[in-house]
């Protein structure tokens, strides 16, 4: 039985009792902390900033942290930086733009959002709103999972080249005419690696775009790798891409956090501040990628942000998270 008369804390999908935890964990609170608390007396769970006695340590430790994750940012692109100087390592050269990209992500990500208290408590509760569909993870990994199991089947019989050959978008088929590759070819690995980075990827990707709708981030998914299927086909034929065969569900994931960045952009419940987030991490994220590896589908990976943020344009306001709570009288925030 809940006794509201205890301070009680929600980190993530665990609750704690007890007016010492609830400070302890403000004390070490993040900007993409999910953490909810109920005072004494009170049955509601709300966000930590906008708990007395608990916001400003809590900003604090945000500000703080931050701070923090930004001079060991700049101090490791210093370290790269002269490494490359003194030794010529073009390794050092590449992880020194990484770390001085995360730098730039890093101060960017502190003016816009973090240094403020309001625009923080925004952020706050829409981290605590995507653990609430967190549970839409088991079946998307459960996709995953089928498809890395799939495959690796797939190969047991044919071999890996043969696979692509056979069921991926292998773009010498598709010019005699296979136009179904598009709809199969994103869903094949190029190995054990790329499956588990997007994956990995994944369990950012679908919270982030299903609390934002649920519908359009399938429809993101599932249209963001055709369209950037087609794409790098296209610039096969123009002779701007090399590869013969194109594999994975990268450009679906970005299409996902597109569609969240549309939708934070340009529909009626906008929110500016939560849209230059994704689009602060989106072109962190790509420049890493393209920087780290020079052989990655990085045009496919833009087709997919632009494809989500078009879906976003055309989405019914029906389908968005913000219009079904306000139709429902309730907000998934009030837990």
């Amino acid at each position: 039985m809940t006794n509201i008369d205890q301070w009680r804390t929600r980190v993530g999908r665990s609750t704690y009792e007890g007016e010492a935890v609830a400070r302890a964990q403000a004390h070490k609170w993040h900007s993409f902390k999910p953490n909810l608390v109920a005072p004494p007396g009170s049955a509601k769970f709300k966000n930590v900033l906008d708990i007395a006695g608990l916001s400003e340590t809590a900003f604090r430790s945000a500000k703080r942290g931050h701070k923090i994750s930004m001079s060991v940012a700049f101090t490791t692109a210093v370290a790269f930086t002269a490494l490359y100087i003194f030794k010529a390592d073009e390794k050092a050269a590449e992880l020194a733009l990484v770390s001085l990209v995360l730098t730039l992500f890093f101060i960017a990500d502190y003016k816009i959002t973090v240094a403020n208290l309001e625009s923080l408590k925004r952020r706050a509760n829409f981290v605590n709103k995507t653990f609430e569909f967190g549970g839409l993870l088991y079946y998307w990994l459960a996709l995953m999972l089928f498809i890395g199991f799939a495959q690796l089947a797939l190969m047991q019989l044919y071999g890996l080249d043969e696979v692509y050959i056979q069921f991926g978008a292998f773009f010498e088929s598709i010019t005699e005419g296979e136009a179904w590759r598009f709809l199969t070819g994103p869903y094949l690995h190029s190995g054990f690696s790329h499956w588990i980075t997007n994956l990995l990827f994944l369990t950012l990707a679908v919270p982030v775009s299903a609390a934002m709708s649920q519908s359009g981030s399938i429809v993101a998914f599932v249209l963001g790798n055709i369209f950037a299927c087609i794409a790098m086909y296209i610039l096969k034929l123009v002779g701007l891409n090399s590869a013969d065969v194109y594999v994975g569900v990268s450009a679906g994931l970005y299409a996902m956090l597109g569609l969240a960045m549309g939708i934070a952009f340009f529909t009626k419940d906008r929110d500016t501040e939560l849209g230059f987030t994704i689009a602060l991490f989106l072109g962190m994220s790509l420049i890493i990628t393209a920087v780290m590896n020079p052989n990655a589908a990085n045009a496919a990976h833009v087709t997919g942000v632009l494809a989500g943020i078009i879906i976003a344009l055309l989405l019914p306001s029906a389908w968005l998270t913000a219009a079904k709570e306000k139709q429902d009288g309730h907000s998934v925030r009030d837990t």
